[in-house]
């Protein structure tokens, strides 16, 4: 890569995360709330509660909740079973929830385009991908947060258990959630028509600086 490509990536990841961190902290609140409603669907689906996820904003910042339902008896230990009725609570920062979108769409900035209209295709598939990265990522980590609070409990009593939603929220915690982003704009990049045809100009580059090494070179 040239150096005066590798000076335009550089501008167009760094002018992306700008725009995409200002529209985060200028309407930050709007989003999430136009997200709750899936987070809520995700958060029912991969859990054994029935929940309900909410935008608070309170003395402590803002924040997105999940309430928790039990429907039917869940054990936790030997003494301690939960019976329906029971809810219990667990939040995060509303910041957190925008972390994976911003990353998203500072990616999708990242790859070369031919046309500008591969540019806005990129943004409409990074739409998609986001609802698919935030069911990834978020959900799991409000549940995993209940669910490691049961684990805590059962292992006072002297019983160890294991989740896989608490497995995932730890994944996701431990570098997951910079991960799916980005695995998710390659994937958007890659679909677009352009992207065999950089892919095929970047070779034939390569074949001809190479031929032009081994014409330069001096006999043996």
């Amino acid at each position: 890569m040239r150096r005066r490509d590798l000076g335009e990536l550089v501008g167009r990841i760094v002018l992306a995360w700008a725009l995409s961190s200002a529209v985060g902290l200028l309407a930050g609140r709007y989003i999430v709330g136009l997200i709750i409603p899936l987070l809520t669907l995700a958060s029912d689906a991969i859990s054994p509660y029935t929940t309900l996820i909410e935008y608070d904003r309170g003395v402590e910042g803002d924040r997105v909740s999940i309430t928790a339902y039990v429907t039917r008896p869940i054990y936790v230990h030997h003494a301690l079973t939960l019976n329906p009725g029971v809810t219990m609570t667990a939040a995060i920062d509303a910041g957190h929830v925008l972390v994976p979108l911003v990353i998203l769409f500072t990616a999708l900035w990242a790859p070369p385009v031919v046309r500008r209209r591969d540019r806005a295709r990129l943004v409409v598939l990074g739409l998609p991908a986001a609802c698919i990265v935030l069911c990834l990522t978020i959900p799991f980590v409000l549940i995993g947060k209940i669910e490691m609070m049961l684990i805590e409990d059962a292992a006072k009593a002297g019983e160890l258990h294991s989740s896989l939603l608490v497995d995932w929220m730890i994944f996701g915690e431990s570098g997951g959630i910079w991960l799916m982003p980005l695995v998710a704009a390659v994937l958007c990049a890659q679909s677009l028509p352009s992207a065999a045809g950089n892919e095929n100009r970047w070779r034939r580059a390569a074949e001809n600086s190479t031929k032009a090494a081994q014409a330069s070179a001096p006999p043996a």
